[in-house]
């Protein structure tokens, strides 16, 4: 997905991919859905390898984020929404290579969702993003 590719589509309000996008790695580049002001849901296709920066900022209603279990790596600032963020679930068994600052405005996260049975691995692997362990919870 392209660098802004939908940034500022104002009425979009849900974004979730059915099955896979044809190519072998799926990346969101920066910006992709920068100021999309009315997104309050966003899933991403399965296909997803890799998330780039600033992603959601501006995107003041968006209150969930899904992330496959097909995602390595998750970029600096890309989670950023500037607004409060109900749950970003992780759906993949091996946490995703963090890299920057991807959830800079923690406090405004309530949870960050992963597998059952995985809460220790996520924190093993997060373990310079300690100030993230609290927001941790494992799917029941």
């Amino acid at each position: 997905m392209g660098y802004q590719a939908f940034s500022d589509c104002e009425q979009l309000t849900k974004v979730a991919y059915v099955g896979e996008m044809k190519t072998a790695d799926c990346m969101v580049e920066i910006g992709a859905f920068q100021n999309c002001t009315s997104l309050t849901s966003f899933a991403f296709p399965q296909s997803l390898s890799e998330v780039q920066g600033w992603t959601f900022v501006g995107c003041r209603k968006l209150k969930e984020i899904i992330l496959p279990k097909s995602v390595k790596k998750v970029g600096d600032q890309s989670l950023r929404t500037n607004s409060t963020v109900e749950t970003i679930t992780f759906e993949g068994e091996e946490a995703p290579e963090l890299t920057g600052n991807p959830f800079p405005f923690k406090e405004s996260i309530l949870k960050i969702m992963v597998p059952s049975g995985k809460l220790e691995a996520y924190k093993a692997k997060w373990d310079s993003y300690e100030s993230y362990h609290s927001k941790i919870e494992e799917k029941s």
